[in-house]
């Protein structure tokens, strides 16, 4: 864990501020996908798009617009959990589904780190850089709160690594992705 690095705190946007450990905006984790799907088409403006993972019931993903990912698990006796993760920005797992990176419109953490930020300023905030350099994703990856992660542009020995992905999921969710 680096804890050398030296970067002033970010000014946090409130109106940005919305990828929480507890959801995304006004849109709380353990929501059943209707009310989620409902709840960000209100708050974001777009339409909200379902899709269920290849073989699954009760676990898919929707995609908000062309800049975030919500994820939906279900339980091992096949009922839906509700919305449970969410993604935003790459490079990510969702490329391969998407056909692509997710946009970045300026959404930030409570603490102000998004798409762009430093690993100082990850640092300066209290977040923890962990896990080094990945082969598979080419970047380091953190941990915020120990509920958000994002990956980093380059290996955390380098401060000016900027995060590139966030992605967050409810801590002790009740079910990882059953079909």
């Amino acid at each position: 864990e680096r804890t050398d690095l030296d970067a002033p705190i970010p000014t946090v946007d409130s109106a940005n501020a919305i990828l929480r450990a507890g959801g995304v905006g006004g849109v709380d984790f353990g929501l059943s996908r209707a009310q989620t799907i409902t709840a960000l088409e209100a708050e974001f403006g777009v339409p909200v798009t379902y899709q269920p993972f290849e073989g699954c019931v009760t676990t898919g993903y929707a995609t908000v617009g062309d800049f975030l990912v919500v994820e939906f698990w279900g339980d091992e006796e096949g009922d839906e959990t509700g919305f449970e993760a969410w993604h935003y920005g790459g490079p990510n797992w969702l490329e391969e589904i998407l056909g692509g990176t997710l946009n970045d419109i300026g959404l930030t953490t409570e603490s102000g780190i998004g798409v762009g930020s430093s690993l100082a300023e990850v640092v300066a905030v209290g977040g923890s850089a962990s896990g080094g350099y990945d082969d598979n994703w080419g970047a380091g990856i953190w941990y915020e709160n120990q509920s958000i992660a994002g990956l980093l542009s380059a290996d955390m020995t380098d401060p000016a690594a900027a995060v590139t992905s966030l992605s967050g999921g409810r801590a002790g969710a009740p079910a990882r992705m059953v079909c």
